[in-house]
């Protein structure tokens, strides 16, 4: 708990990047979700009796032949890789700057904390060993925040992702069982 305070504090500066940061990883998120999906409507595509789940923005893309779609689905899947790349290093360096600038922040901090210790305490712990152990408990820090927040953001973001799906799945079961006389109580 002392972290996610220390966290809060340090970061209230930066919000902005913070929440455009989250932003793109709930974008990074959906992006990786459609690259399966685009992946269905190239089996499809070859196997017609497969089924395509591919969203309804991106159907207005295949016209034509066969080999026609099957350049379309390729150049889709390429293109929206790419995008994703690039997210994902937009977002990479982002996480990376905070981290860099909240863990440069806290050591300044410190630092003055420790220049303004008495020499009574001074004479107890030697400074070099203040220095050593801040540097490494700072760098934890920065580690924390840049792998393992991202991480369980992402997990919540999935697990979100997850309930909403199983929300709209039931809902449409309830909706074509009401349809087919079907009670499910």
């Amino acid at each position: 708990m002392k972290t996610f305070k220390l966290l809060v504090r340090y970061m209230k500066k930066y919000w902005i990047l913070l929440i455009l940061t989250v932003l793109l990883l709930v974008f990074l998120n959906y992006v990786r979700s459609i690259i399966p999906k685009l992946t269905s409507e190239f089996i499809a595509i070859i196997d017609p009796t497969a089924e395509s789940e591919v969203p309804f923005y991106l159907k207005r893309f295949y016209s034509g032949d066969t080999p026609q779609k099957l350049l379309t689905t390729m150049i889709l899947i390429m293109g929206i890789g790419l995008i994703r790349e690039t997210i994902n290093i937009i977002v990479d360096v982002n996480i990376f700057r905070l981290s860099e600038v909240v863990g440069c922040k806290a050591q300044i901090d410190y630092f003055k904390k420790v220049q303004n210790l008495t020499y009574s305490y001074l004479n107890h712990s030697e400074t070099g060993d203040l220095i050593q152990r801040s540097t490494s408990d700072i760098n934890r820090f920065k580690e924390f925040i840049a792998n393992i927040c991202p991480c369980f953001l992402i997990v919540i973001l999935n697990s979100i992702k997850e309930l909403a799906t199983r929300h709209t799945e039931s809902i449409h079961l309830h909706f074509f069982s009401s349809f087919h006389g079907v009670n499910n109580c």
